[in-house]
């Protein structure tokens, strides 16, 4: 169990020692406890919320993920998805 951020950085540490374990050993079993206990801290200490439609849309334009989509037309589609929310948002 890790409690506080000491321990996390421990059990980083610990991951980083044991990644190329061999299957079927001590230390795999270490590593799986390891990594399950990181991932609880990780979901508590850190929690990361799902990106929203708008949200994901402004990183595809500002990184330009679709670069054969002019930026006109994901402004449009960002526009119209604003009005759709506004639809359900009573």
């Amino acid at each position: 169990m890790i409690i506080t951020e000491d321990n996390y950085n421990e059990a980083l540490n610990e991951i980083d020692k044991l990644w190329d374990a061999e299957a079927n050993t001590p230390e795999l079993d270490r590593l799986n406890l390891v990594f399950d206990a990181v991932y609880e801290y990780e979901e508590e200490q850190y929690p990361i919320e799902p990106p929203s439609l708008l949200g994901m849309l402004e990183y595809m334009i500002d990184s330009k993920c679709i670069k054969h989509w002019p930026k006109e037309l994901w402004l449009i589609i960002r526009y119209k998805l604003e009005q759709y929310i506004k639809c359900f948002s009573i």
